[in-house]
């Protein structure tokens, strides 16, 4: 009996043709799940990374410099003397200590300003025939006046005014000759430093004439002086 073979047949590829659309719609489904998580991947990282931000470096802000106000302190130097005429030049050399106060205004890039000081020197000047003999600069005292350019922090100044002098002949064999105080000009030039809001540090070096001394015309005497300054703000 013949065997009716066609509509099997069709069934069979019915049945291959579905598992084959089967298939290719899993590899489909996987090829996506898997591009999916590569690419995403990626792409995530990729977004990790860009809004990674480096720390920003910290920068110490400047200190604003203001070097109005008072201050005071003291120094410390080296003090040089010379006695001199158309007859003698004699000199003598010497520590000095002393203290300072002053006040300064700062108008922006320059500072003006006021101070008096008092420096303690002892120095022997030697023993000109024309002073008696034993001649000691025992002190010397300023009024100063200076003014200064503002580097911020730092401030280079000239500085000039008036000064006293004193000669002690305490040591003088001659009762003739007496001690004096003598009054003369000075300048110079100095360079401060605030290391603190509170404190100054600073160098100075002064230049001191004085004229006509003991009453002597033609008899001068020039002292000059470099110090180290150390100075507190209020």
């Amino acid at each position: 009996m013949p065997m009716k073979v066609g509509p099997r047949n069709d069934t069979n590829k019915k049945m291959t043709s579905a598992g084959a659309m089967k298939m290719v719609k899993q590899v489909i489904k996987h090829s996506i799940i898997a591009a999916t998580f590569v690419f995403g991947g990626q792409a995530f990282a990729g977004g990790i990374g860009d809004t990674v931000v480096a720390a920003p470096t910290m920068v110490p802000a400047a200190q604003p410099s203001n070097w109005t106000g008072f201050y005071a302190g003291g120094q410390i130097g080296f003090a040089d003397a010379e006695v001199s005429s158309a007859a003698i030049s004699l000199d003598g050399n010497g520590v000095a200590l002393g203290v300072h106060a002053g006040y300064t205004v700062d108008l922006g890039d320059f500072v003006l300003g006021a101070e008096v000081d008092f420096d303690t020197l002892n120095i022997d000047i030697g023993q000109p025939a024309v002073l008696g003999g034993g001649t000691i600069a025992d002190w010397m005292a300023r009024l100063k006046f200076r003014a200064g350019y503002d580097f911020g922090q730092t401030m280079v100044y000239g500085t000039a005014g008036f000064a006293q002098l004193r000669l002690d002949e305490s040591t003088d064999p001659n009762p003739a000759n007496e001690s004096s105080t003598e009054h003369g000009h000075v300048f110079g030039v100095g360079i401060a430093h605030q290391i603190s809001s509170t404190m100054i540090v600073s160098g100075e070096i002064l230049h001191h004439d004085f004229s006509d001394i003991a009453g002597i015309a033609g008899l001068d005497a020039d002292v000059t002086t470099a110090s180290l300054r150390l100075s507190l703000r209020f």
